[in-house]
């Protein structure tokens, strides 16, 4: 066996290979490498972003295919930190659940956040725990929040859009898209979130 031709021949494929990873995590938002770094928000005020969030929009992802009425409450716990209670329901057994996590911001900026839920699992098991940005927000309307995971040889990103009633106007949706394009986040692969039929 040639083993320099085997190894030119890995090297040549390696390629095809990422491209073909990238096809098939298209939808889930992939790219080769790492994470590309999101712009910070600037004079990000944590204490204007606390209340209820409720999801409009989302990268589509298989985890999240039975849940519609996703909704975010946002407080500081008597610990002065920041608390998020995730709240869906399953679209087939009409059930509730309920998830009560931490958001600790980041030195740098607080617009970046490391999301941890209370489990026993290891962080790389628990769902939604991770690294999440505030790309976008006024407070009173909208907030566009951004999450990537690096995988050596390629990355996945998810992005979420937020408001604060469970419906969004045409020209603030237009509006939203326009900023997404311009941060390389294409809109087409956002997913409208289930808000019907929500008590």
């Amino acid at each position: 066996m040639n083993f320099n031709k085997s190894y030119s021949s890995g090297i040549l494929l390696l390629p095809t290979l990422l491209l073909t990873l990238y096809g098939l995590t298209g939808s889930y938002s992939a790219g080769l490498f790492k994470c590309p770094r999101q712009q910070l928000l600037q004079d990000f005020n944590i204490s204007r972003f606390l209340g209820r969030w409720y999801e409009i929009e989302r990268s589509f992802n298989v985890v999240e295919l039975s849940v519609k009425c996703v909704s975010l409450d946002v407080s500081p716990n008597k610990r002065g930190q920041i608390q998020i209670i995730s709240s869906n329901i399953n679209k087939w057994s009409g059930t509730e659940n309920i998830a009560i996590g931490l958001a600790i911001p980041g030195r740098r900026d607080p617009s970046i956040y490391q999301y941890k839920t209370s489990s026993i699992l290891p962080n790389q098991l628990r769902p939604s725990v991770g690294s999440y940005q505030v790309i976008a927000t006024d407070y009173i309307n909208y907030a566009i929040i951004w999450s990537c995971s690096d995988y050596k040889l390629f990355y996945r990103d998810f992005v979420w859009i937020f408001a604060r009633r469970k419906e969004i106007d045409v020209n603030t949706r237009a509006k939203l898209y326009d900023f997404l394009t311009k941060r390389h986040i294409d809109p087409d692969r956002l997913v409208i979130s289930g808000s019907n039929d929500c008590s």
